[in-house]
């Protein structure tokens, strides 16, 4: 409350008043600035409670003012006192109370905020000074209070704003009664602030539950559908059935789909995906007027395709070859597709390796690529002794000396064999020898001349037992399978 006094002259006087003016309240002086001269009347003649008063109480007040006089006006008062009655200031509460509240075992909080504008100074928009609120609140669900809790006065240090707030410690579930409950929230007022009540929301009290979630079988191939399926159940053991539908969640959110729970408070949903790798399932229950929601989760993976190698049969035991230069029997080797793999396996001689170094053998596939699944046949194919190698270095260089040599001893031969006998046979039989001569003087005189060009190989060595690696690579390079089986020379 704000309270002003104007003081003037009569009778046609001139001038200013100055001096003091002391307000009071049924005949008693209200307190002001000073002491001596509470209000001081200002440059334009008046004064005012400009810090508002928040010391009178509720009901009827007669306020009045008397002027101290100065040099030019005498000292007087208000010719008639202003009647003023002081009223409860209104206040608005609301209230903090949870949407649910579990009915088996569970405890919950609620809380009120009281608030009102008294106080505020409409010249500067300000509070200045006006306790806070005090008293009750209490919480009812219908007409039936549950919890009743004194408020406590709480002042803004910046704004200077009052208001009370009020907070409940754990109540019982129990407290308040199955199914939904009206809540309101209802403030006693004190000497100063007047009651209010508000609407504070609606409340369920119901049962608990527990979603779990399956997935089986829990790992599957891309682009295959999961069946997936939801139970709900009560928390403790109650007659009333579970109802209601449950939300779908993958990977951790929303899908959108929603399956309703059957009579056994049960719910499936299917569904596949792209990418291989672990995933999850959700199932969010809704809840009903007699059950709380509740939520359930599963991991699953998805498989990447792929496929086996093995040899068929799988013990085939190892490969007897009969001799270098001769080839095996063909080895079964069998691909077959794993979680719908349909790729394609191209099969070369980099495909087969074989160790220790030193067999001077070779595979070969039959057919040479398989696509999705099938049979392809390896043959291992050896080296037969005495075959001619070319090692790699210089080119051979002649030594014409032998050559020489040997041309000499087969001219020199001739005349032999032809004093021997005159008849066809015995010439043609000597220039087949004098040939013969030649080529030997011939290979002779280039093998010496150099270590490189044509040498003897040894072929595949016998009563070595070597081990056989086949390589399986899909096109784009995975995935990758290998398989050994063993084979020998005698």
């Amino acid at each position: 409350m704000y309270l002003r006094a104007d003081v003037a002259g009569t009778s046609g006087s001139q001038g200013t008043a100055t001096g003091c003016v002391t307000f009071t309240d049924n005949g008693s002086p209200i307190p002001g600035a000073s002491g001596t001269c509470p209000y001081p009347l200002n440059s334009q003649g008046y004064t005012d409670t400009q810090a508002g008063l928040f010391t009178l109480g509720v009901g009827l007040h007669s306020i009045g003012a008397t002027y101290s006089g100065d040099a030019s006006f005498a000292a007087g008062s208000a010719a008639t006192p202003a009647p003023l009655t002081i009223t409860q200031a209104p206040t608005n509460i609301s209230g903090d109370i949870p949407s649910t509240v579990q009915e088996d075992g569970g405890t919950f909080t609620v809380g009120a905020f009281v608030y009102s504008n008294v106080g505020l100074n409409p010249w500067t928009n300000q509070y200045t000074g006006q306790p806070p609120p005090s008293g009750t609140v209490t919480f009812l669900t219908g007409n039936t209070p549950f919890a009743t809790l004194p408020v406590m006065g709480t002042v803004n240090a910046e704004t200077e704003e009052n208001y009370a707030v009020a907070n409940s410690g754990s109540l019982p579930g129990s407290a308040l009664p199955h199914g939904y409950n009206s809540i309101t929230v209802a403030y006693s007022g004190d000497v100063n602030y007047a009651a209010s009540t508000a609407p504070a929301g609606r409340l369920l009290v119901a049962y608990s539950t527990v979603t779990s979630v399956s997935a089986a079988p829990s790992s599957e191939p891309e682009e295959t559908d999961f069946t997936v399926a939801a139970q709900v159940m009560p928390a403790t053991s109650q007659a009333t059935p579970v109802t209601g539908s449950v939300e779908w969640i993958v990977d951790n959110e929303v899908n959108g789909a929603n399956s309703k729970l059957s009579a056994n408070g049960q719910a499936q949903f299917s569904f596949g995906f792209a990418n291989p790798g672990p995933h999850t399932f959700g199932a969010l229950y809704s809840g009903d007027s007699n059950y709380l929601s509740s939520q359930g989760q599963t991991n699953v993976t998805v498989l990447a395709p792929d496929f086996t190698l093995t040899t068929a049969p799988a013990n085939s035991g190892t490969i007897q070859i009969a001799a270098p230069g001769q080839a095996s029997s063909p080895l079964t080797l069998s691909i077959t597709a794993v979680n719908g793999y349909n790729g394609t396996i191209d099969f070369t001689a980099a495909s087969c390796f074989i160790s220790p170094a030193g067999s001077e053998s070779s595979c070969s596939f039959n057919p040479p690529s398989i696509t999705g699944a099938g049979n392809t046949q390896v043959t291992i194919q050896t080296t037969a002794p005495g075959s001619a190698l070319l090692i790699q270095g210089k080119q051979p260089r002649p030594n014409w000396k032998p050559i020489a040599i040997g041309s000499a001893a087969a001219l020199a031969l001739a005349p032999l064999f032809l004093a021997l006998t005159m008849k066809r046979r015995a010439w043609r039989l000597a220039l087949a020898m004098a040939a013969a001569a030649a080529l030997v003087a011939t290979v002779t005189g280039c093998g010496a001349g150099s270590k490189d060009g044509l040498q003897a190989n040894s072929g595949t060595p016998t009563n070595v037992t070597y081990t056989v690696t086949v390589t399986a690579t899909a096109t784009g390079g995975q995935p990758t399978h290998t398989v050994n089986f063993t084979f020998v020379v005698p």
